[in-house]
């Protein structure tokens, strides 16, 4: 299927590698589970960080996906008062609607991903920067790595 509108027909492309990307890493077959586990974690992380950081990180994510990081953003309320890692990846799981999930291994293969396609990691330390001493090492495991 095409727009015939190229710069629509790119960023669907671009998002359906990104996706394929993430599925990948998860070792997953389900293109629907991939796509709601992936738009839990951008929610977990959007909500987390101050507008303008979130807004930073949503940069350089492709157009159809930043449309799904932005989906009932409400920023009035961000940053959410996660202080820990536990919290924050019950977080991701609660945002997940298609049975069990393994936050920390979704947000890895997000981030992992992000990195690579990015070709980048000065957003992932700028985020990293910014959290409590808990959370940071969720984003240090993919910026060493």
């Amino acid at each position: 299927m095409t727009t015939k509108i190229t710069s629509l027909d790119s960023s669907v492309h671009t998002t359906v590698e990104w996706m394929r990307d993430i599925q990948k890493e998860l070792g997953w077959d389900d293109e629907e589970r991939t796509y709601a586990a992936t738009k839990a974690a951008l929610h977990g992380i959007r909500d987390r960080l101050p507008v303008t950081e979130a807004v930073q990180f949503s940069a350089h994510l492709p157009m159809v996906l930043k449309g799904v990081y932005f989906q009932s953003y409400q920023p009035d309320e961000t940053p959410k008062k996660i202080r820990n890692r536990d919290e924050f990846l019950n977080y991701i799981k609660d945002n997940f609607d298609q049975g069990p999930l393994d936050p920390e291994t979704i947000l890895m293969a997000l981030l992992k991903v992000y990195k690579q396609r990015t070709k980048s990691t000065g957003e992932l330390k700028d985020i990293e920067a910014i959290l409590p001493e808990d959370l940071r090492g969720l984003f240090t495991k993919v910026i060493k790595d």
